[in-house]
This record gives structure tokens, C-alpha cells and sequence, in this order.
């Protein structure tokens, strides 16, 4: 059995989910008080396609310190998957994608491979949350719309999952361990299309 190591960083917005994500994938449970340093690694070893990887899991800080940028920029070096995640209940974590995810990716990881996350899909029809973001003239990101975001950035699939219900979470990252599993088998560098789940 072959052994294909991963390294993978999550990127996105502050409040994404980023972080709930990488624990409740990890560990299995979410708390409401999330405190973590600017950089934490999860590192989980999976058998995907008959081969043994080891996804290492990088979880970067998008904060107001300046210094998150060097160090988020500094794991894009040796990166194979990028996770950009929104909150598919923040139009403006949308946006983010296309001004600034995008293009720091293009600029710092252009080899790497990017699956895009939309996170939170469990408050995309909660009653209260839709009518919060009504009173500002907003709607929740549907599904459509984080497909079209995963065509126009040439992403390897698009994705929805929720860290309180679980919804998704394993799907998410065992497509990213076989992608870059994928990657390492080919010498062809080019990004797949798009693949929807």
C-alpha cells in the first residue's frame, strides 16, 4: 500500500467556521467558546483508494494581527489542498472568495489544489437567521450560487457542511485527501473541473 503524505490549509474569513470545522472533524464535538492560537494542526491518517494518507491539516488565522498574514502565507509553501470556507449565512465571507481568498491562493499556492467550503448549511433555513440577514437586505448563499464561485476560481469540487450537525464534514475532507492522493500519482499540474457533492 502506497503512503501519500497531504499537507492542507483551510482559509476564509474570521467567523467562517474554519476552526469548528477542523474540531468537530477532528474530534467530534464543537464548543460554542473557540479559542486557538493563529496556527493549529489536525493530522488524520484515512486508506482512500487503497492508499495509506496522512492529511495534515493546517488551521490559519484571518484576524486583524498583521502577523496572521505572514504565517498563513508561509503554509501555502509546502501546500497541497487548499479548503477556502464561507459562511453560507455571510454574503460578505462570499465575496471574500473572488477578493482576496482567490488571489492570495494564486499569488502564494498556485500549484495547490482548492476545494471550496461552504460552511454552516444548517442556518441556511433557520427562521431567525434568515430574517436577521432580510433586515439588512441580505440572503443566505445558496447552493447555486457557491457553484457558480467553485467555476469561476477553477476549484477541484464545492462543497456544504455544518460543524454542529456534522452534515458533510467527512465528505469534505476525504475529497481533499484524494485529490492531492490524485495530484501525487500524475504529473499533469492542471486543476480539475469542478466536482459537485
Amino acid at each position: 500500500m502506497k503512503y501519500i503524505a497531504v499537507n492542507a490549509a483551510v482559509v476564509g474569513d474570521s467567523g467562517a467556521g474554519k476552526s469548528r470545522l477542523l474540531v468537530a472533524y477532528s474530534y467530534g464535538v464543537h464548543t460554542a467558546n473557540n479559542v486557538h492560537p493563529a496556527m493549529s494542526c489536525y493530522v488524520h491518517d484515512r486508506v482512500v483508494d487503497h492508499h495509506a494518507v496522512s492529511l495534515r491539516l493546517f488551521d490559519t488565522s484571518s484576524g486583524p494581527n498583521p502577523n496572521y498574514d505572514g504565517l498563513r502565507i508561509s503554509a501555502y509553501s509546502h501546500t497541497d489542498v487548499i479548503f477556502i470556507c464561507f459562511s453560507l449565512v455571510d454574503p460578505e465571507s462570499y465575496e471574500s472568495v473572488r477578493t482576496k481568498w482567490y488571489p492570495e491562493i494564486s499569488r502564494h499556492a498556485p500549484r495547490a489544489k482548492i476545494l471550496l467550503i461552504g460552511t454552516k448549511v444548517d442556518l441556511r433555513d433557520d427562521l431567525e437567521v434568515v430574517e436577521d440577514l432580510e433586515n439588512r437586505n441580505l440572503k443566505p448563499v445558496t447552493y447555486q450560487q457557491g457553484l457558480a464561485m467553485c467555476r469561476d476560481i477553477s476549484a477541484a469540487g464545492y462543497f456544504e457542511c455544518s460543524a454542529c450537525t456534522g452534515e458533510g464534514l467527512g465528505v469534505v475532507f476525504e475529497e481533499g485527501m484524494r485529490i492531492a492522493g490524485a495530484s501525487s500519482r500524475s504529473s499533469v499540474g492542471k486543476r480539475r473541473s469542478c466536482i459537485v457533492f
